[in-house]
């Protein structure tokens, strides 16, 4: 199976969508900005909410402030929607890097013209699935994610140190943005592979087929 200048050019394209996903999606799962809370209180005026952690603006005195920050699994355990959200970003992270791999692992097998194309097939149909699986993970958790907030449907902990009189503003994080951009390259890369694997695939098959007929 030999490598020309468009199926090098597809194949780079979906690896370099993939990882700017998975780069992104590494990203957000360690951003706390997930939710943003505006509060009127004196203590507390800004809370950043992330899937493994929160972090408060906390007032020391009338011009200092300090970043507070606690881990959701001791204050948050109540509060299950967080725990599905974990699962599937873990989910999205493992998704994107197994399909990275077979996609690359491939792509080195054309290059060095190993006569394997069924292995090279089925690898990139094997990395669509992944990639186009993780872009679903991935949209979903931060879309419903942003869609419980502003519909008032996520609460602080019972066990919360501060009592907050109310929420005056809550703001989409960049986690629903970055998330967002994450999915679609993840999804665009799994659609073009899974494509363009038909495609050369049909076309592989294709002469076999001319062939016979005229036999």
């Amino acid at each position: 199976m030999k490598l020309n200048i468009r199926t090098f050019f597809i194949l780079m394209t979906t690896i370099i969508l993939a990882l700017v996903g998975w780069l992104l999606c590494i990203f957000i799962t360690n951003s706390v900005c997930w939710r943003l809370w505006q509060f009127s209180n004196q203590n507390v005026t800004t809370m950043w909410i992330g899937l493994w952690k929160a972090c408060y603006l906390e007032r020391k005195s009338p011009a200092e402030f300090e970043v507070v920050c606690d881990q959701l699994d001791s204050l948050w355990d109540e509060l299950e929607e967080f725990h599905y959200f974990q699962d599937l970003i873990i989910l999205s992270d493992f998704l994107q890097a197994y399909g990275l791999i077979l996609n690359v692992g491939a792509l080195l097998s054309l290059l060095k013209e190993e006569n394997c194309p069924n292995f090279i097939h089925t690898c990139h149909l094997i990395a669509a699935f992944s990639y186009i699986l993780d872009g679903i993970c991935v949209g979903v958790a931060v879309i419903y994610n942003s869609y419980l907030d502003v519909s008032g449907q996520s609460t602080l902990p019972d066990n919360f140190p501060y009592h907050l009189e109310k929420i005056i503003e809550k703001t989409f994080g960049h986690g629903l943005f970055f998330g967002i951009a994450s999915a679609v390259c993840s999804l665009v890369s799994g659609t073009v592979l899974s494509w363009h694997t038909c495609l050369s695939k049909s076309s592989r098959i294709q002469p076999k087929n001319s062939i016979l007929t005229i036999i």
